[in-house]
């Protein structure tokens, strides 16, 4: 439970994978999944080429395992724009919050241009 006795909120997020040939890949797939931290329940399917992760918590634990087992993660980079910042505390403090969102798996933010970059799994963008 988290702090201040609350429940966890459980969260499914697809995302695509490479990597997947035959059935002993989901097998290894889901077993990679379903022992990351935070994963609840994880469902892969070999013709999609894609997982069903139910997770709490950010999924980058649930995409290092994947990673871990041979796979990859499909991911695309959003770009924001964030007015307001001024100095590397308030970068630090951005890019924190970013990370911070369960599906992110880095952010970096650009205090010239006022940007952030974020990346993402590819489906989460949408």
């Amino acid at each position: 439970m988290p702090a201040g006795g609350g429940v966890t909120a459980l969260r499914t997020d697809r995302v695509q994978i490479s990597g997947l040939h035959c059935a002993a890949c989901v097998r290894r797939a889901e077993g990679a999944l379903e022992g990351a931290e935070g994963v609840r329940a994880a469902r892969v399917n070999l013709a999609a080429g894609s997982a069903e992760i139910t997770h709490a918590g950010p999924l980058a634990p649930a995409l290092e395992a994947l990673r871990g087992a041979g796979f990859d993660v499909a991911s695309a980079t959003l770009v924001l724009e964030v007015a307001g910042a001024h100095c590397a505390s308030c970068t630090a403090r951005i890019e924190a919050a970013a990370q911070a969102a369960p599906a992110v798996l880095g952010a970096r933010f650009n205090l010239a241009t006022g940007r952030l970059f974020v990346e993402v799994p590819t489906g989460a963008a949408e």
